[in-house]
């Protein structure tokens, strides 16, 4: 590190174990012109400024929020941005319960999302050293985590086929339904009559699941998934035909 200050006094530093805490007094008013002579880190760079206090050469990740929505079929941009470096790093994404790098840049693009795309994304920010070759990874790492919540429409688990039933008049109608749902489902469903074009609705209990469905390949893990048990009651012949939830 070469500087100059107000008297033209120049000081140098080599960049060593022995100088990470050098420190020397600067008068706030004085104006400096301050040289990183970056050595293994790259180009030189060069700073003009009126120097108030010291900072770090590591960098500052800028904000990524907790949780990004998106539309189902949309498009994202996740950016891991970095602020103040002044060495080499690289920038890893990884998806939550995968090893598999889904960028090494700091914008991931999601495109066309799907339900599988739900989940944790991390942003991971590695250093390298002077005194190494490979980028190291140290306590000085630093990451950032994002959920993605894709929303659309409800999306049905079970049943998976077709249902028949038959039942006496006055008998009432029963089964259970899986849905995985993002937002969360309102407490009611709609039946629709396909050979009259009728409808009517009626009130549910959907219980969020405390754990994925192994049926459900066509969503992430960590998507919303609920269940429901529907009763049909006061059946009666004028009932007869064909429904869709």
């Amino acid at each position: 590190l070469v500087y100059n200050d107000a008297t033209n006094t120049s000081q140098t530093y080599n960049a060593s174990d022995e100088h990470t805490h050098v420190t020397h007094p600067v008068d706030s008013a004085s104006n400096l012109d301050v040289i990183f002579r970056e050595g293994c880190h790259g180009n030189l760079t060069t700073f003009n400024s009126t120097i108030t206090e010291r900072k770090s050469t590591f960098p500052d990740l800028g904000p990524l929020p907790d949780v990004t929505k998106v539309n189902k079929s949309d498009n994202i941009e996740l950016r891991c941005t970095t602020r103040g470096a002044m060495i080499k790093f690289r920038t890893v994404w990884h998806k939550t319960g995968s090893e598999i790098s889904l960028s090494n840049k700091t914008a991931l693009y999601l495109r066309n999302v799907t339900y599988t795309d739900t989940g944790s994304y991390v942003c991971f920010v590695h250093y390298q050293s002077c005194n190494a070759n490979n980028i190291s990874n140290t306590k000085n790492n630093l990451t950032k985590t994002t959920y993605v919540d894709v929303q659309g429409p409800p999306l049905f688990i079970l049943p998976t086929e077709k249902k028949s039933y038959q039942v006496a008049e006055g008998q009432p109608i029963m089964f259970h339904i899986t849905i995985a749902s993002s937002p969360s489902p309102e407490q009611s469903l709609v039946l629709w009559k396909s050979d009259s074009n009728k409808s009517f609705r009626i009130g549910v209990d959907f219980n969020r699941k405390k754990a994925p469905l192994s049926e459900a390949k066509d969503i992430s893990g960590e998507m919303p998934v609920y269940t429901a048990y529907v009763r049909l009651t006061n059946i009666t012949s004028s009932w007869t035909g064909t429904y869709i939830l």
